[in-house]
């Protein structure tokens, strides 16, 4: 699925699309599973 992220533009902060696409991803990933963790009961 590179069709995605084949491109240098757009670009934020001087970083090409593929690069703060993947570091979005990571902070997505994160923030699920940290909500998924809580809602479980397992944070209590």
């Amino acid at each position: 699925m590179t069709v995605l992220f084949n491109d240098d533009s757009p670009a934020l902060g001087g970083f090409p699309l593929f690069y703060w696409l993947q570091l979005s991803f990571v902070g997505l990933v994160v923030l699920v599973t940290t909500s998924v963790y809580l809602l479980t009961g397992r944070g209590r």
